[in-house]
């Protein structure tokens, strides 16, 4: 039965990962994207376009630690109740 947990909590924590790269690919592309077109062009872009790939890596970073704070917030109050639920 220890055997059965163990592999069943593994799984919900591999699922729980490859949900959570999954949604932190596309806002990290979107910041990559940003920062290479500033890196490479930012003496060309006009002061608008700057401020709009700063606001796009600020958006995309906030919505990444909002992210990982939610999910790992979830995981955290999970353990302590399956914790609880053993003792």
């Amino acid at each position: 039965k220890i055997h059965d947990q163990l592999q069943e909590d593994d799984q919900v924590k591999t699922t729980f990962l490859h949900n959570v790269t999954n949604r932190l690919i596309p806002p990290t592309k979107s910041i990559l994207g940003s920062v290479t077109l500033l890196s490479e062009n930012y003496q060309h872009m006009s002061q608008q376009e700057a401020d709009k790939e700063v606001a796009n890596i600020q958006e995309k970073s906030e919505y990444i630690m909002d992210l990982l704070k939610k999910k790992f917030e979830t995981s955290y109050t999970s353990e302590v109740g399956k914790e609880e639920n053993h003792e």
